[in-house]
């Protein structure tokens, strides 16, 4: 932040942001008001330390592998699954993914399309559109074992499930893949100095690997953190202390959830819950009030008058095609709630319906689909 020159030539900051992602560019923004200066090709390889006035050991700023240096109050460690500068240690959990992009291929405009299949299992794979011509096919799976071989289940995904649709379409670019780290209690996220934002402190949803909102929100609550103690509002210690309660009180509820959530897929009790939605009586089931009203005021001859006169169930069996199970998620998280004109099929905030691909030969193997919502 607007770093100053000392004599011996090393940049001084109030605070050094490590990453240009969300996470970082979130905290970037928020102390704008102190000034921002973007260090071009700085890569950032060990701290700068020192002894505090306690004799503990201070990070005070960041040196690259170049050489180079930038002095600083704090540092905002934001770089990512591969992290070397983060405060947490211990055990990784990770997830990982493989995805690709392909053109012309037919999809649900403002949907996305999430599958869990057992090849993958309790983790999911997913299309969704990125431009009117272009959608991102991917798939996460688990690996702690490192015996999988990722491309062999992402073609042999894509066969179960995307042969048809690809069939005309066009692959851009190559197949890509990354970690993802993850945890069910953020802790460890600070030290004299040093705080870790986003991935870098483990801050992403176990059970759907969302990690941009997580990025930015820690990395807002991180500068909050920082402006306070520059600004003599707080010492550091409490500072640092209520940055991460705060981060665990706002994520901590939602990865137990998705703990919870992969225990389950990896149960029969999931299965059972497409096959309960698949039942014909919830089929004819009415969805919510607000999701009839909401639908009628997008279509204007949705009147109480006019579905009156057509009798009440007769629109809803129609409208409802596929059988379909309300399954509600976090409206801050990876979904959220759909858009007034969404059909019925996205009652709620997802629509889970048993796969038609290929017909399941027992429970056990039944594979389901979440076309949720997005707004674009």
């Amino acid at each position: 932040m607007s770093p100053s020159h000392s004599p011996a030539g090393i940049a001084r900051a109030a605070a050094v942001i490590v990453g240009a992602g969300p996470g970082g560019t979130a905290a970037a923004l928020r102390l704008a008001q102190l000034g921002v200066h973007f260090v071009p090709r700085f890569r950032a390889k060990a701290p700068i330390t020192r002894r505090d006035a306690a004799g503990r050991t201070r990070w005070a700023g960041v040196r690259a592998a170049d050489g180079r240096e930038i002095g600083a109050q704090f540092v905002v460690v934001a770089d990512g699954a591969h992290s070397t500068l983060t405060t947490v240690t211990g055990r990784k959990r990770t997830i990982h993914t493989i995805m690709g992009w392909w053109e012309n291929v037919e999809y649900r405009p403002n949907h996305v399309e999430m599958l869990w299949d057992e090849s993958v299992r309790p983790c999911y794979g997913w299309l969704f559109p990125e431009t009117e011509r272009r959608v991102n096919i991917g798939i996460t799976y688990d690996d702690d074992a490192k015996v999988k071989n990722a491309r062999a289940l992402f073609h042999t995904f894509l066969e179960r499930h995307f042969e048809e649709r690809l069939a005309r379409a066009t692959q851009v670019g190559r197949f890509r893949g990354h970690p993802i780290v993850y945890c069910y209690r953020p802790r460890q996220l600070t030290a004299p100095g040093r705080i870790a934002i986003g991935e870098a402190g483990r801050m992403t949803h176990p059970a759907t690997g969302e990690g941009i909102y997580q990025a930015m929100h820690s990395g807002v609550l991180a500068a909050e953190a920082i402006a306070s103690i520059l600004a003599g509002r707080s010492g550091e210690a409490r500072a640092l202390a209520a940055y991460e309660q705060r981060v665990r009180r706002r994520f901590t509820p939602s990865f137990c959830a998705g703990a919870a959530f992969r225990g389950l897929l990896r149960t029969p009790l999931f299965d059972a819950a497409v096959k309960l939605g698949s039942a014909p009586r919830l089929r004819r089931a009415r969805p919510p009030a607000h999701s009839r009203a909401s639908e009628r005021r997008a279509d204007p001859t949705q009147t109480p008058r006019a579905v009156a006169a057509r009798g009440p169930r007769g629109p809803q069996r129609a409208a409802l095609g596929k059988p379909s199970y309300a399954m509600p998620t976090q409206t801050s998280g990876f979904m959220k709630p759909p858009p007034q004109s969404a059909s019925r099929s996205a009652v709620g905030f997802a629509a889970m319906t048993s796969s038609r691909e290929r017909p399941a030969r027992t429970i056990g193997s039944m594979r389901s689909r979440v076309v949720a919502s997005m707004r674009r």
